[in-house]
Order: structure tokens, then C-alpha cells, then sequence
């Protein structure tokens, strides 16, 4: 990935993590409705990995190719191996199921009184419960650029 992108001529071999390849491993012959195959199995230890080191994540596919799957899987092996001392904790949204205000939250015209959105509603949600599970918020449906952009302006600005 990176480290070859970087130093194309150094062979630097992938390091993995035995004990999560071995809960994704668990966890998908448990669920019945996935094969691990072992670019999925990558795939899931790589989204772990960015996820360690970035506060948002974006997983870009075409439709089919196993992106929800791939979250879901890495969310059961980290409830498997108990991260943070207990199962890791994911709410879904379709973000072109609602509007933008209606997902990030607005401030009145006229009032200028500020009205939370879902988002923030989730994280306030999220905050009340101390555990140091991992929890996620998962907006899970087609891009668009009007809330893409958004997302990531506010990514950026809370870093």
C-alpha cells in the first residue's frame, strides 16, 4: 500500500494481525453468508488498520462489491476479540435518505436558533456512554456530492 507507493524498490512484506485475521476468519465461517477469501480478509484487517489511525473513513466501491460486508465483519471480529472491553457499536444512515439539514443540523433564518442533525444527535448519543468500545458512525448508501463535501468540511475543521 502506502509504504510501496512511497519506496517503490524496498520490498517491505504486509504485517497482519494473527489474532484479528483469526476473528474475521471466525466470524465470517459463523455467519454462514461470506467465504474467506483471503483478499476480503486483507481488505478487513487493512479498514482496521486505517481506522487505528484516522478519526473518518471512507470505503468507496462499486455497488456489489462487499462494502457493507466488509465493515460489518470488521465491527463482529472486534466485538470477537472484545476491542476496548466490549462489542463495537455502529448506527447506519442512508445520508441521501434525508436532507442536509436534516443529517448535519442548521441554524434558524430567523430565530437563529441552531437545531442539531442526526449526526449530531448520534455522537451525543455516543458520548453518554463512557466505554472505550469502539463506536461508529456508518453512512452507508450513494455519494453525492452535496454531502460528501460536507462531510468533509467537517472533518477537516475537527481534526
Amino acid at each position: 500500500g502506502l509504504i510501496n507507493d512511497l519506496f517503490p524498490r524496498i520490498e517491505c512484506p504486509a504485517r497482519t494481525d494473527p489474532e484479528l485475521t483469526a476473528a474475521i476468519k471466525k466470524v465470517i465461517a459463523a455467519g454462514g453468508r461470506l467465504q474467506p477469501e483471503e483478499i476480503f480478509v486483507t481488505k478487513t484487517c487493512n479498514l482496521c488498520e486505517m481506522m487505528g489511525v484516522r478519526h473518518c473513513v471512507f470505503v468507496l466501491g462499486c455497488a456489489g462489491s462487499a462494502k457493507s460486508e466488509l465493515w460489518k465483519t470488521l465491527a463482529e471480529a472486534q466485538t470477537e476479540l472484545k476491542v476496548g472491553g466490549g462489542a463495537t457499536k455502529y448506527q447506519t444512515l442512508n445520508p441521501k435518505a434525508v436532507t442536509s439539514n436534516e443529517l448535519y443540523g442548521y441554524v434558524h433564518p430567523v430565530t437563529k436558533e441552531p437545531y442539531d442533525g442526526i449526526i449530531a444527535k448520534m455522537m451525543r448519543d455516543y458520548s453518554k456512554n463512557p466505554a472505550h468500545n469502539p463506536k461508529w458512525i456508518v453512512l452507508d448508501g450513494d455519494i453525492d456530492a452535496e454531502w460528501i463535501e460536507s462531510m468533509n468540511t467537517v472533518m477537516d475543521d475537527n481534526k
